[in-house]
């Protein structure tokens, strides 16, 4: 038999243990933020990868004419990619408070 826990939306059994109540907090009035947005393009261009790569059976640089002495660049071109990214993940973060 379950009993409620806390006010926290998390349940214990008799014996103490926590059951599986998963509680999801998100900030209405940020909901268009900038992190908010860059996530969900990562996220379909993860899956869009992926999708090429599995149906392809080659990798992107490989699918783009890229085979050779080219993943030392692609190393340098996704740190510098991230390394934009994290500056205006950062920058918004700083103009939010």
């Amino acid at each position: 038999m379950l009993s409620s826990g806390s006010s926290r939306g998390t349940r214990t059994s008799r014996q103490g243990h926590l059951v599986g109540v998963a509680r999801c907090e998100v900030s209405e009035e940020k909901s268009n933020s900038l992190d908010i947005w860059l996530g969900r393009a990562a996220m379909l261009g993860f899956v869009s990868v992926v999708s090429v790569e599995v149906a392809t059976g080659k990798g992107v640089l490989e699918n783009a004419g890229l085979v050779a002495p080219l993943p030392t660049l692609a190393l340098a071109l996704t740190a510098v990619v991230g390394v934009v990214v994290a500056f205006g993940i950062f920058r918004s973060a700083n103009t939010d408070s």
